[in-house]
């Protein structure tokens, strides 16, 4: 069953924040090609700075399936969106996505994360919203912040500009485009 026969519509749109990560020498043509497939899907309403990260073996929160490589890097961003289905169904949707989208014959990676969902606040086995890595990633919460900052964090009571300040002298990543490149073909 797909994710498109699961999926249960709302009667109003919720606002959710999605964040996309690439790692692959496609790179921003990828990145591209994702948000044009979730744009099939959903309103985007705006996408955050695009920023080249980084990461090693020696940070394994941030090693994402890249069959354990020394050492990565790709592209973030996060897309506030608005949906007409549930955030079940959306998690489902990014999950197909990712499935489409990844491949090991071209060493090709890609996370997405459904991080925010209206101001829902629950853990089930499949999902948890807020995403539990939120506060903790600043290539998740920084960028969130970009498009939605005043956000309030429904566990934490904080919004996302709050939030961010314990990151302002970490390095985690360096700008490489402006997200409204993702919005504009």
């Amino acid at each position: 069953m797909s994710w498109r026969q699961e999926q249960t519509v709302t009667n109003d749109p919720a606002v959710a924040l999605i964040s996309i990560k690439i790692f692959s020498s496609e790179g921003m043509a990828l990145l591209l090609e994702v948000v044009q497939e979730l744009r099939r899907s959903m309103t985007v309403l705006a996408a955050s700075s695009i920023y080249r990260v980084w990461g090693n073996t020696s940070h394994p929160e941030h090693i994402h399936d890249l069959r354990k490589t020394e050492s990565f890097d790709g592209l973030a961003t996060v897309l506030k969106v608005s949906a007409t289905f549930e955030a079940r169904a959306l998690l489902k949707l990014l999950q197909a996505v990712e499935v489409k989208y990844r491949s090991e014959v071209l060493r090709r990676s890609i996370s997405l994360n459904l991080l925010v969902y209206a101001n829902q606040a629950y853990t089930t086995p499949e999902l948890t919203l807020p995403h539990t890595e939120l506060h903790r990633r600043p290539e998740h919460l920084l960028l969130a912040a970009e498009v939605w900052g005043d956000y309030v964090h429904p566990v934490l009571n904080e919004n996302l500009y709050t939030l961010t300040r314990k990151f302002h002298d970490e390095q985690w990543g360096r700008f490489h485009a402006q997200g409204k490149t993702l919005l504009d073909f």
